[in-house]
Parts: C-alpha cells; sequence; structure tokens
C-alpha cells in the first residue's frame, strides 16, 4: 500500500548484464563495437502501473539463428533470458524520461480522450502495455471517485507489427483476469509483416485478431475508428516504423492527434 515505482508510460531504464561476446573480434557477422565491454546495457520500458508491488519487463530472446541474422545469438538477450535464474541480481541504472513527439500543426493542444488507437512496432509494444496498464489503473481508481469515471478512456485498440506471428503475445498480456471489467476495453489485431500468406482470423470473444501483410491504410482504417477530436493515436517502434510508414498513412487519414512515445 502506497508504493509506486516512480515510472510512467514510456520511461525506461538501462538494465546491466554481463557481455557474452567479450573478447571477441565478430558478433552476428558483423565487427564487434562491444569487445572490451565487461557489462552491457540495455534499455527495457516496463509493461505494468506504476503501482504494481513488481517492476516487469518483456525481453525478446535473439537465439542462434544464422538464416535471421544472428549466428551468435542476442549479447544482452541470451543473458536474461537464457542465462538468468531467480535470485540473479542485475544493474540497474535510474530513469529515462519519455520522449514524446506530437504530430501537430499547433505546438501545445489539451485533449480530453475517449478513445486510445496504437500502432506498436516490434518491441514497440512495451510502452503500450504500459499505457493500457495505466489506463486501468485509473479505472479501478475511479471507483471510490465517482466524478472522474467521465475522464475515463473507453476504448483502447491496438496493431502490433511484427515480423512473423511467432513474436505475438497472448491475450493474458492484454486483458488479465485481474482487469475484467475494467475499462478500457481492449481489442488486439497481430499483424505479421514478413509473412504474406497465413490464414486470417478473428476472436470476438478474446478481441484478438490475426492479419497478414504490410501496415497499409487499408488495414489501419479497417481497424481503428475515423478521425476525432476524442482519439489519440500513439506510435512506438522504430524510427523508421514510425516516421516513415505510420506517420504518412495516418496523415492521408486524417488523424491529427497522434502522439510518438520513442
Amino acid at each position: 500500500q502506497g508504493y509506486s515505482s516512480g515510472l510512467q508510460p514510456g520511461q525506461h531504464v538501462k538494465i546491466l548484464c554481463q557481455n557474452a561476446s567479450q573478447g571477441k573480434g565478430s558478433w552476428n557477422g558483423h565487427a564487434n563495437l562491444e569487445e572490451s565491454r565487461d557489462y552491457l546495457s540495455r534499455s527495457y520500458t516496463p509493461i505494468n502501473s506504476s503501482k504494481d508491488s513488481t517492476v516487469d519487463f518483456i525481453v525478446k530472446l535473439y537465439p542462434q539463428d544464422p538464416a535471421a541474422g544472428f549466428a551468435d545469438g542476442g549479447r544482452g538477450s541470451t543473458k536474461l533470458c537464457l542465462e538468468a535464474k531467480k535470485g540473479k541480481k542485475f544493474g540497474y541504472l535510474g530513469l529515462t524520461e519519455a520522449k514524446y513527439t506530437v504530430a501537430m500543426e499547433t505546438l501545445w493542444l489539451m485533449v480530453k480522450a475517449a478513445t486510445i488507437c496504437a500502432l506498436a512496432g516490434g518491441s514497440g509494444i512495451t510502452p503500450v502495455l504500459s499505457l493500457l496498464r495505466q489506463c486501468r489503473e485509473e479505472c479501478r481508481s475511479s471507483f471510490s471517485k465517482p466524478n472522474a469515471k467521465s475522464d475515463l478512456i473507453k476504448e483502447f485498440s491496438i496493431i502490433h507489427a511484427m515480423r512473423s506471428m511467432d513474436e505475438r503475445l497472448e491475450t493474458s498480456w492484454y486483458n488479465p483476469l485481474p482487469e475484467n471489467g475494467l475499462a478500457p476495453h481492449c481489442t488486439v489485431t497481430h499483424l505479421a509483416t514478413g509473412q504474406s500468406e497465413g490464414k486470417r482470423s478473428m476472436s470476438h470473444r478474446e478481441g484478438m485478431a490475426y492479419n497478414y501483410g504490410k501496415l497499409t491504410k487499408d488495414v489501419i482504417s479497417e481497424i481503428f475508428p475515423p478521425a476525432a477530436e476524442d482519439l489519440v493515436v500513439i506510435l512506438c517502434g522504430p524510427k523508421g516504423f514510425v516516421d516513415d510508414v505510420c506517420q504518412p498513412l495516418l496523415r492521408e487519414l486524417k488523424y491529427t492527434n497522434v502522439l510518438t512515445m520513442w
């Protein structure tokens, strides 16, 4: 009771782990720029509410796979995913402020949102999960503050773009049992951009959809509601995904309340 990690959606911390590539001149077919380092620093965004009793992270494992360009595997993920055991300690470096970029013509604009739509590329799903947890926590807090219910986010729609469907997160990451009945209602579309063929499907009970192919204007307009004053679009992911893919598509579709979380 009274605990808070102080981490807000979009903020991240640096986790230190031993360097699996120390002393090796090349790694994954490239010159090893971290050869001399004893420890590696990797940034991760917590995926839970700041009021939870733990701070949780998702670490994507890059296993040894020469065909995918990872002949040696991931430096940090190997240590954190395969070699870490319960009780093992890792270094942890403070808070790193989130950087927000607003894609609007006006510099400052207060938006009272009822709907959040999120476009996430790869590991960019982690700040989206953190934001969803925070919205649900605000709903839980509103039970003791009836006047706050009018300010709650009602709908949360996510498109998670990834190379293959193997990278998708299970339903429980978005709609865990302890959050049953809490706003916002969340729907997720898993979009495998590296797979042109696959069976498109939708689980209405779980609010999960499975799609294949590139992210296009038609895909977005089919899944997200039309642009509106009370709708905000969140962008999270690699800079190329955000700037070169998402932003042009959203401009064509006339979305104006667009927020990028780096």
